[in-house]
């Protein structure tokens, strides 16, 4: 895969955000896949470069379960004056579960959404 296939991809993960760690790989869900995919669906053979990116692991999938439904319908009802979206509660959820506290987004929102304990998201995309 090129070079600037790489940076396209990458770029397209920060629009919609990704959990953000310098020493394991980045880590995404597949909600904010799909609103990447979304981006992308002007051109089938870039999706399925996508994919094929996403599937040698150039970002690693970070699963949502069942009952993590439960705490993204808190997520929502808590941000409701945003609103969160369901993708950045998949992300919220995925900071939660791995202990990444960072976060790459143009999504501004993730300055106000907190983990227990009142713990910021840093978001380095805006700093």
């Amino acid at each position: 895969m090129t070079k600037i296939k790489l940076c396209f991809f990458f770029t397209l993960l920060v629009l919609t955000s990704l959990a953000y760690t310098e020493s394991s790989p980045n880590k995404t869900t597949t909600a904010v896949m799909t609103e990447v995919l979304h981006m992308i669906d002007f051109n089938v053979n870039v999706q399925v470069d996508f994919l094929e990116w996403v599937a040698q692991e150039g970002i690693l999938l970070q699963e949502i379960s069942q009952q993590d439904i439960h705490r993204i319908i808190e997520l929502t009802r808590k941000y409701s004056d945003r609103p969160m979206d369901f993708a950045d509660a998949t992300l919220v959820i995925t900071a939660e579960k791995t202990g990444v506290r960072k976060i790459i987004s143009i999504d501004a929102d993730f300055d106000i959404y907190r983990l227990p304990n009142k713990v910021q998201i840093e978001n380095v995309f805006l700093i």
